[in-house]
């Protein structure tokens, strides 16, 4: 019989052989086919930079210099209150997938702040205070082998009991210098918790603050790297990281999901640790006013400001120089805002004011930002970015109403003793728009519109009027001309639209009266006569006739103005059918009446005198 044993972490398995000889059991053995894995293992190493006045950088020397699993001193290493010690850990034969590491670090020592969090593993700068240039490179992979090319980085979180000071280091060594992150070589993702329970109790003489960091491996060789930030002095009451003594900078491995982590904890003695020995403080002001332009605050647009700097340090001497950016991070290509002298103020404080100032600034985010040179006492040191927003302005929209003929009055019943006003029917006008409270050498370039409504409150949808160009002397824009317009009412209003500089505007709205047409009213008087007459006494009328003749006289001379007659067939009253004839003026009319007879009845004529009328047309006193 035949039976297979697998170890757990074993590349094979060892094959055993039974078999039954009688009563007699013998077992057999054959040796794996190959040798057992290596267990998993993780090293904790810290970087010995080398002294100040031989230093090398953080990569695999082989020997007591670089990456290294003991502890540091001066003779080895040299670091200022504010860097961070380069950490690594490395894991070869690691189990892929989820993985946990927990950290330790000292945050008290002797009642004195150490590592007061963690950050990115390069952080080596401002480094002059040493006189060998730029700080050393941090290479975490130097002298690994089988890490995967996966790199994960994850935020570190901020300890909320840090003080004032020191949160808002954190915070610029994460927002500034992208500086706050955890990296893991050969995993997909990582994240770091810390808690408050794993922050140390600052209170405390000695204490330590835990940061549990979970990944995904992607490899069996993953390396982790970080930096433990040196407590500053500036940031806890002159209580930093420099005024302890001894070795208080340890750094922990304590806890691996994947196996025993062993007693790894790395060292720095506080000899190797200088005190950060100056600070820059910077203040920006208003160059007229000199008000004091505070971080992230607005200002006015076209302002005109400058920067100041305080240096604290012992007794600081030197220069400090300048830099303005059109960031609000101090990022890309700053300008060049002068090199002040420090002028001393006491024993620990000298001021640098003014720099070179910026004039007439558009809208837009701005920031400056102050570096100190250094001096014999006291390390060079660069203020935090000091960001400001210059706001837009905004401009104010004035409008007028213009007969096309007449480009000086102001037809809007809007303005002010124009109540009463108003246009004659068909007549034609346009809009006038007048931009004002702007800044001097900062033009609007926002396009005017001009909007009418057939109505007197801007109200509804109204109709777009093009621009026409300038008016009044070339001060305001007008607007196009309407058509002629019907009586009624009207109103206007114009737009300018938002640019870079300024926000839009909108005039208040001008109301026009389009009045009706007043005709003129002429009367003359006139009368237009008519006679009637009666016939009576007739006996079987038959065939007669009754005329009816005017005559615009009194003596019935000369041709009648008209004539009009009647068939007479019974006895009745017959009357003139004048429709056209008129008196307008002062007279005398007269009219004859003729009935022709017939056979059986004689005729009959009206005398002249018998049928006048005086037509008097002057009017009645009231």
């Amino acid at each position: 019989m035949t039976f297979s044993i697998s170890h757990p972490r074993a590349k094979s398995r060892w094959t055993f052989l039974s078999t039954v000889v009688g009563l007699g059991l013998i077992l057999g053995m054959v040796l794996p086919m190959t040798a057992l894995a290596a267990p998993p293992k993780i090293t904790l190493d810290q970087c010995r930079n080398g002294a100040a006045a031989a230093p090398n950088n953080c990569v695999a020397l082989g020997g007591s210099s670089g990456w290294v699993n003991g502890n540091a001193g001066a003779s080895n290493a040299h670091f200022v209150e504010g860097h961070s010690i380069p950490y690594r850990a490395l894991i070869t034969d690691g189990p892929l997938g989820s993985n946990q590491v927990t950290l330790g670090y000292d945050v008290k020592h002797s009642g004195t702040n150490a590592i007061d969090f963690l950050t990115h593993y390069q952080r080596l700068e401002p480094h002059g205070q040493f006189g060998h240039g730029a700080g050393e490179t941090v290479t975490p992979l130097s002298g690994t082998t089988g890490v995967g090319g996966d790199i994960a980085t994850c935020a570190i979180p901020k300890p909320s009991n840090l003080s004032a000071a020191a949160s808002a280091t954190f915070e610029q060594i994460k927002n500034v210098e992208g500086k706050g992150s955890f990296t893991v070589f050969g995993a997909n993702s990582c994240t770091v918790t810390q808690g408050a329970a794993l922050e140390g109790n600052l209170a405390a003489e000695n204490s330590e603050a835990r940061v549990v960091v979970t990944f995904n491996a992607t490899s069996a060789n993953v390396v982790l790297a970080w930096g433990g930030h040196i407590a500053r002095s500036a940031d806890w009451g002159s209580n930093g990281a420099a005024q302890i003594s001894g070795s208080p900078y340890h750094m922990r491995l304590k806890v691996w999901s994947a196996g025993n982590v062993g007693n790894q904890d790395r060292s720095l003695s506080a000899a190797a640790v200088l005190q950060e020995q100056s600070t820059v403080a910077t203040t920006i002001h208003m160059d007229t006013t000199h008000a004091v332009v505070a971080d992230n605050s607005l200002i006015p647009l076209g302002s005109s400001v400058h920067d100041s700097a305080t240096v604290t340090g012992f007794a600081p001497t030197g220069n400090v120089t300048f830099t303005f950016y059109t960031t609000i991070d101090c990022t890309g290509t700053g300008v060049a805002a002068g090199t002040v002298g420090l002028a001393a103020g006491d024993a620990t404080h000298s001021t640098a004011h003014p720099s070179s100032s910026r004039t007439g600034l558009a809208a837009g985010s701005y920031s400056f930002r102050a570096q100190y040179a250094g001096d014999g006492s006291n390390i060079g040191s660069t203020s935090a970015c000091e960001p400001f927003t210059v706001s837009k302005g905004t401009p104010t929209l004035t409008t007028r109403i213009h007969l096309a003929s007449d480009h000086a009055a102001n037809y809007d019943r809007n303005a002010a003793g124009n109540s009463m006003v108003s246009v004659p029917i068909d007549s034609v006008v346009h809009d006038v728009a007048f931009v004002s409270d702007t800044v001097a050498g900062i033009a609007p370039t926002g396009a005017i519109t001009f909007t009418r409504w057939n109505n007197a409150s801007c109200t509804g949808d109204g109709t777009s009027l093009a621009v026409a160009g300038a008016d009044e002397g070339g001060t305001g824009t007008r607007s196009v001309s309407t058509s002629a317009l019907a009586p009624g009412a009207y109103s206007f209003r114009a737009t300018i639209a938002a640019d870079p500089n300024y926000e839009t505007a909108t005039s208040p709205c001008e109301s026009l009266l389009v009045d009706k047409a007043t005709p003129t009213l002429a009367t003359t008087p006139n009368v237009m006569p008519n006679d009637s007459a009666t016939l009576s006494g007739l006996v079987n009328p038959s065939g007669g006739t009754i005329t009816f003749k005017l005559y615009l006289n009194g003596t019935c001379a000369g041709d009648p103005a008209n004539t009009w007659s009647s068939a007479v067939n019974a006895n009745g009253s017959f009357s003139s059918s004048n429709a056209t004839i008129t008196v307008s003026v002062d007279s005398v009319i007269s009219w004859i009446v003729e009935y022709s007879g017939d056979s059986s009845n004689n005729p009959r004529t009206s005398g002249c005198s018998a049928e006048q009328a005086s037509v008097d047309f002057t009017p009645f006193a009231p």
